[in-house]
């Protein structure tokens, strides 16, 4: 806004995407109630897309699959519909017979539809390790990786802009786009090091808190009140 579009800094205002108010981690009580028990569960949930990049995890699979065989990868959402009316399924078709080719299908489960809040929230509770392998830098938010900040997962990630600014300080991991083997060695690593995956999951929770709804819409209030109070809200000197 201020470097391409001129706006004044003092007129903008960053507010977060936010997320519910997710207690931290009933990840015991989560798995069993998904019979995800004794698992090490990696997810990725939101529309199937190209540039979700989930190829990138699956190819990543097989070596840490050797050195954690209780690990499985939930990749939970519908093909986006404005996918799904030009090509189908052929992406989501493409994923199945990658993970057939690898031979790693008991590992990978596709999690084909739409869920209410409360079962993403419980998978959310559940998961060890949250991943977006997304393919484009030029992102500025992903509510898929808010929601699992906001969860309090250990989050691994390409570099895309909202990533890098949520993941910043150690609050989690960034990978090269499309580099697979970068992504099995960060995993390998957090999988044998369950001490600094708590370290990084208390982080991301602990800057999570920012962007629960309640705090979310204080924000939102107290930069309409001045607006509301000299009846300027739409720039017009009414509030009609």
């Amino acid at each position: 806004l201020t470097e391409i579009y001129g706006v004044p800094l003092k007129k903008t205002q960053l507010i977060h995407h936010g997320v519910p108010d997710i207690n931290y981690k009933h990840g015991v009580r989560s798995k069993r109630i998904l019979n995800l028990e004794n698992k090490k569960v990696l997810l990725t949930f939101g529309l199937l897309s190209r540039n979700k990049g989930i190829e990138t995890v699956i190819k990543a699979l097989p070596r840490v699959i050797e050195k954690h065989p209780d690990l499985i990868y939930i990749v939970m959402g519908k093909t986006h519909p404005a996918v799904q009316k030009i090509s189908g399924e052929e992406y989501r078709n493409y994923l199945i017979r990658l993970v057939e080719q690898l031979g790693i299908e008991k590992y990978v489960h596709f999690y084909d539809k739409f869920v209410s809040e409360k079962d993403l929230i419980q998978h959310l509770s559940a998961t060890d390790i949250y991943i977006t392998p997304y393919l484009n830098k030029r992102q500025s938010t992903s509510g898929t990786l808010s929601y699992a900040i906001g969860a309090g997962n250990a989050v691994i990630s390409t570099p895309y802009w909202h990533a890098e600014e949520m993941l910043a300080e150690e609050r989690g991991y960034l990978f090269d786009f499309n580099n697979d083997q970068q992504l099995s060695s960060i995993l390998l690593n957090l999988l044998g090091n369950p001490k600094q995956l708590v370290k990084v999951s208390l982080r991301a929770y602990a800057y999570g808190r920012r962007t629960i709804w309640p705090v979310i819409g204080g924000v939102h209030l107290k930069l309409f009140k001045p607006s509301i109070k000299n009846g300027n809200l739409y720039g017009r000197g009414t509030t009609d």
